[in-house]
């Protein structure tokens, strides 16, 4: 059985404004979050917050997380359970985003991407080390992210040696970055343009240094 299949009780408390809905396993609230025109979703093992626009049509219009923020657990419940909630109080809803859908790559497909754009341009910046010697297989992990309760995932795909600074790729975006101390510090655009901006890096520390 499909979780929006799961038969739901709703409990209403008016005096506090909240409604909790809760099925058999997995109880949670939602109330209207401390932001304006944000609803925030609540239960046990996650929260999430989630924004609406109410336009002058009548219709409200839920919005997604961005892509980078949807593959955590239970994203997509919490989603559902608030568009049920607004659909509840009688109002037409309308989605703004669509629920992001992984793109299956693999290591072999970053590391191929990589090689193709090294091998069109020799132009490289002198970085201090040899690029390809830096390379790794590129390593899925959860990265500091600013503005973003949750870890973004990201592709490790070259370690800068005797730092903290690593080339990553993120697969939502199909963009390349730096993370510093890993925090996620950005996007560059493809890998060269990367690189370029991880030379402007390494020069400031050098210069900071001296």
């Amino acid at each position: 059985m499909h979780e929006s299949e799961i038969p739901i009780a709703a409990v209403r408390n008016r005096q506090l404004g909240v409604e909790i809905l809760q099925n058999m396993s997995q109880p949670h609230k939602i109330t209207f979050g401390k932001l304006a025109r944000t609803l925030a979703y609540e239960e046990p093992e996650c929260q999430f917050v989630f924004g609406f626009e109410q336009g002058s049509d009548g219709v409200t219009r839920l919005e997604h997380h961005i892509p980078q923020q949807q593959y955590v657990p239970r994203y997509r419940t919490a989603f559902e359970r608030t568009k049920e909630f607004l659909q509840s109080r009688g109002q037409p809803v309308e989605i703004h985003g669509d629920y992001w859908v992984p793109k299956n790559l693999t290591p072999s497909d970053i590391t191929e991407r990589i090689r193709l754009e090294l091998a069109q341009n020799k132009g490289l910046p002198p970085l201090g080390f040899v690029i390809e010697d830096q390379l790794v297989s590129p390593n899925y992990a959860p990265f500091k992210a600013e503005g973003s309760h949750w870890p973004w995932m990201l592709w490790t795909v070259l370690l800068v040696p005797r730092s903290s600074i690593q080339v990553v790729f993120d697969e939502c975006s199909s963009q390349f970055g730096l993370v510093e101390n890993d925090k996620f510090e950005g996007f560059s655009g493809n890998f060269l343009q990367t690189l370029a901006d991880l030379w402007k890096a390494l020069c400031a520390i050098r210069q900071a240094d001296s």
